[in-house]
């Protein structure tokens, strides 16, 4: 597809585009679309893993240029014995599935023109946060000059750079990768370097790239970095997305997470939406250049609660504690939020009533029950306490990964994957906590802890997974393993008996 033209991949997809005054054009779909759709699947400009300790905040010294662990293809982990090409020797898969795909799908254009070796020399010359600004310039200026990937070079050229608008610091880290790779070109493998185009690159690429998303240990977390220019240019941001975007086989990929109409404009988020509205908008206009005006940051439903969540509080929840001895509870808040969202999973109710239902379960909250702070401070419980041995600490683990359930409840569309591993661990964390304290059973229903319930959470946790990587072996067995044990623990076997 991404050896096609921009119309012919609209038409093939069942797309659009139009006109718009203030984002100057839009995406919309010409036929509905079902939820966990793959509307559209590219073969990236250029991509590549991150290593560790590169790409991160800004170091003063020079650490040595670390080995990759991630596979070239599908950025997992490597494993100990790795496949290697056998033309470059450098490039490394975790499988020879992945070697076989990457050099039929991009590798059989890097491997003859690039030295991978000689771009690790490179990159050793500049600090680990420039490092991947380094491997970009020079995989991209490959891709460019072989020209084999007509649709996504046509998109390319109709990206805006924001030069102008880029920070000045910014353009003298990219002025320094830009001199690095010069120097090198020669011994990497690529033509002759234009500082000045090279800048200009790194600005188009710095505002358009995507971060590749996976699923590990049961977080989503950024694998590699991909240049897509036809899903830049196709796609708008909302903070309250209707698609996502995933990486699977090589390919960056979009999924639609909810229903969308016929006429309707499929957005994706540039951003995590968790953050406050301040600190988007912040890093929209910082490093995306545009202001939003999605419904999310306008006067909406999710809009209401997004003021909410904006709002600063140096307190933390009433009811929470450092001391562990503590009984926990379940605001009724977070409680029915989660009901609703569980509703919404099997089909009882749509997204748009889950909204309006929300909006009335946090009415009256005070403003640090409601907050990004109370947030943080849930989060933070939950990761402290769900590696404690103390019963206390089970059950006060099993709490806090409600409050956090229902905090993305508020923040993400339902079927986001986020959304769905939130209620993964919530389940984990409620079966733990059945199974471990024996809870009375007055507990059992004011935390959550009924076997129905963590059944029905972990039922919601593969529909909303299902969406964002329907072949995920290691998350279906972790569902299907805790639903197994499930059946075989009754409420009453797990209750306390009182005397």
């Amino acid at each position: 597809m991404d050896s096609e033209s921009i119309d012919v991949v609209l038409e093939v997809c069942g797309l659009r585009t139009e006109e718009d005054t203030e984002k100057r054009q839009r995406t919309v779909s010409r036929q509905h679309i079902s939820r966990g759709t793959k509307v559209l699947s590219t073969v990236p400009l250029y991509a590549f893993p991150l290593r560790t300790n590169e790409g991160g905040n800004e170091q003063e010294e020079t650490e040595a240029v670390p080995v990759g662990t991630r596979c070239m293809y599908c950025f997992g982990q490597l494993p100990a014995r790795r496949p290697r090409c056998s033309q470059c020797r450098q490039a490394q898969y975790c499988s020879t599935q992945c070697l076989s795909q990457h050099w039929i799908q991009r590798h059989h254009s890097e491997c003859r023109a690039l030295d991978y070796a000689a771009i690790d020399s490179a990159a050793g010359r500049l600090k680990p946060a420039y490092r991947p600004l380094l491997r970009m310039a020079a995989g991209l200026t490959q891709a460019l000059v072989s020209g084999e990937q007509r649709g996504q070079i046509q998109a390319w050229r109709q990206l805006v750079d924001h030069r102008d608008q880029h920070p000045a610091y910014v353009l003298r880290q990219y002025s320094e990768v830009a001199s690095v790779l010069s120097t090198h070109a020669k011994a990497i493998g690529l033509p002759p370097i234009n500082k000045d185009a090279t800048v200009t690159m790194l600005c188009r690429a710095g505002c358009n790239n995507f971060m590749a998303p996976v699923i590990e240990d049961n977080v989503l977390r950024t694998s590699g970095v991909v240049c897509s220019p036809l899903l830049s240019l196709l796609f708008n941001h909302s903070c309250r997305p209707n698609c996502i975007i995933s990486f699977e086989n090589g390919c960056l990929s979009l999924r639609a997470v909810g229903d969308i109409e016929a006429g309707q404009e499929l957005t994706i988020a540039y951003i995590d939406a968790m953050l406050p509205r301040t600190e988007r908008r912040e890093r929209l206009e910082n490093v995306y250049f545009f202001s939003c005006i999605c419904a999310k940051c306008s006067d909406t439903d999710c809009g209401r609660v997004d003021r909410l969540m904006d709002r600063e509080s140096s307190q933390p929840p009433k009811q929470l504690s450092a001391d562990f001895t503590q009984p926990p509870e379940v605001e009724s808040w977070a409680s029915c939020a989660i009901e609703l969202l569980i509703d919404c999973i099997v089909g009882t109710i749509t997204s748009t009533q889950v909204e309006k239902e929300d909006i009335c379960a946090i009415s009256g909250l005070l403003s640090r029950e409601m907050s990004f702070s109370a947030f943080c401070y849930w989060r933070e419980r939950q990761d402290e306490s769900q590696t404690s041995n103390d019963e206390n600490a089970r059950l006060w683990a099993c709490v806090a990964s409600q409050h956090v359930l229902a905090f993305y409840i508020f923040n993400y569309p339902p079927f986001h994957p986020i959304l769905g591993l939130q209620c993964l661990t919530t389940a984990a964390l409620s079966w733990n906590a059945l199974v471990a304290c024996h809870p009375i059973e007055s507990q059992i229903k004011a935390l959550g802890l009924a076997r129905s319930h963590i059944t029905a959470l972990a039922h919601a946790a593969r529909s909303m997974l299902q969406v964002f990587s329907p072949h995920c072996s290691t998350i279906d067995a972790q569902i299907a393993l805790l639903l197994s044990q499930l059946d075989q623990v009754s409420d009453s076997q797990a209750i306390r008996v009182i005397e």
